[in-house]
């Protein structure tokens, strides 16, 4: 798993993406932080996350995902 001072780079990244209307930093950091424990479980294949966003932070489908890709697209480029 990352470190909080890494997933915080990549939610920053994620809010000039476009979120900043939905979340905060903050919540794209707890989101993130999910995601990476959910990848290292190995419970599910990553790109059937976003129902896991769905129930753990009570939001829609389509925020879900759009914060799944965010999450895809910044996982290991948060030096970048």
């Amino acid at each position: 798993m990352r470190n909080k001072e890494l997933i915080g780079l990549a939610a920053q990244k994620a809010l000039k993406g476009g979120l900043e209307e939905h979340f905060t930093k903050e919540d794209l950091v707890e989101m993130f932080q999910f995601l990476d424990g959910l990848r290292d479980s190995g419970v599910v294949n990553m790109f059937g996350a976003a129902p896991y966003l769905e129930e753990n932070f009570f939001i829609g489908v389509r925020l879900a995902r759009k914060v799944l890709q965010a999450w895809m697209e910044t996982y290991g480029k948060e030096t970048e």
